[in-house]
Formats: C-alpha cells, structure tokens, sequence
C-alpha cells in the first residue's frame, strides 16, 4: 500500500510486473462511505469478503479500522485470525465448507455469526452444537425470488420465503443449541430488500 508515488516508481521497487497496489485511503474512504450508510442502525458491522482479497496486510487494516470479515472456508477463518480479526467481527458464510471441526468449534463458542441458507448447514451446527454443548449465533440468509427456474447454479444458496416456516419450527425446536441472531438478503436476490415482506419478518419475530 503505498501513497504519494508514481506508479512506475513503486514497480521499479517492487521489480516485477503485474503486481497489486493498493490505496490505503482509498480503503478507509470506501470504509467509512459503507458505514456512513448503515448509520442509525444500532451497531452495524461492515465485512469484507476475504474471497475477494486474501492479502494479510489489507485484512488487518480493515480490521484497525473496524471492519469486519465473511470467510467461507477453514483457510480464510485462519487467514483472518491471523490478520488479528476478532471472532466477534467474522460471519462464516458457508459451514458446510469449513471441514475442520475444531475450528468449527471454536466459532459456534465464540460471538461469530454463522450464516444459514440450506437445511444441510442448519443440521451441521444443530449436531455439532449437541454434541459439543456450545449454542451457535446464526443469520439466515433468504433468497426471495419466486421463479427458482430462473436461478444461475451460483444462485441457488438461500432460503426461499415458502421454506423459511420449517426452518423457523427446526430453530423453536433447538433454541439450546441455536441462537438466531437475524437474517440477510443475498444480494444476488432479484426480489431484493423491497421482497422482504412483512410476513417474513413476523415470522421472525417469533423466533428472535
């Protein structure tokens, strides 16, 4: 990350082309711009997605300023512990990829969000959390397009609004061991935050 240099300097230091350059407040603007956002809404956490860049440097410059991080794998929960992300400030979007069950472990007894979008990833952390007795923080994640023929491979992670009753009664049914702590939008939903109807959220409020 580098600032106040000709482009053409910093490859002359660096000796090798491509290469990545980064602005570091560029980064703290777009931070700051996302937060700006969300103001008002109680304690937000902004995450980067270390799938989109995995370099240690800019993790643990999001992390001093305040930024959080959605992993989706063993290898980027240990890349953002060693970044020194909090565990209270990763979402772990995908359990069913994490594969290592001790460090599963220590995410379900941790403040760490586990997002949900299929009944498979749901029954995962209900039996690691019986057997472990730990209690899991979990978001479920909705996509709330009605025409699921429409949906690209890539798409089909979420739960549809028609399902998201029985994944509600199997939460009721697991309070010991679940605690939904809330729910998202995927943002390749079509429908979008304007599909998130009032129903959804009373179903929620059920439950929450």
């Amino acid at each position: 990350m580098s600032e106040g240099m000709r482009i053409s300097d910093v490859a002359n230091l660096v000796g090798k082309s491509p290469f990545y350059l980064t602005s570091k407040n560029q980064i703290e603007k777009n931070f700051n711009q996302c937060l700006s956002a969300v103001k008002g809404l109680g304690s937000p956490l902004v995450t980067h997605k270390v799938r989109a860049n995995e370099n240690p440097n800019l993790l643990r410059y999001l992390g001093e300023l305040g930024a959080g991080v959605t992993v989706c794998s063993d290898k980027e929960l240990k890349l953002a512990i060693a970044a020194g992300i909090n565990l209270d400030k990763i979402i772990l979007d995908g359990v069913c990829n994490c594969k290592e069950e001790d460090l599963l472990l220590s995410v379900m007894s941790s403040e760490t969000l586990i997002n949900v979008g299929s009944e498979l990833a749901l029954n995962r952390i209900i039996n690691v959390s019986k057997e472990t007795k730990t209690k899991a923080k979990i978001l479920l994640s909705m996509n709330l397009d009605d025409d699921v023929s429409s949906w690209k491979s890539s798409e089909r992670y979420g739960i549809k609004e028609s399902e998201l009753s029985g994944f509600l009664e199997t939460i009721q049914d697991n309070l010991d061991h679940i605690d939904l702590a809330g729910v998202q939008c995927l943002p390749h939903s079509k429908a979008g935050v304007d599909g998130f109807s009032k129903g959804i959220s009373d179903q929620m409020l059920k439950v929450v």
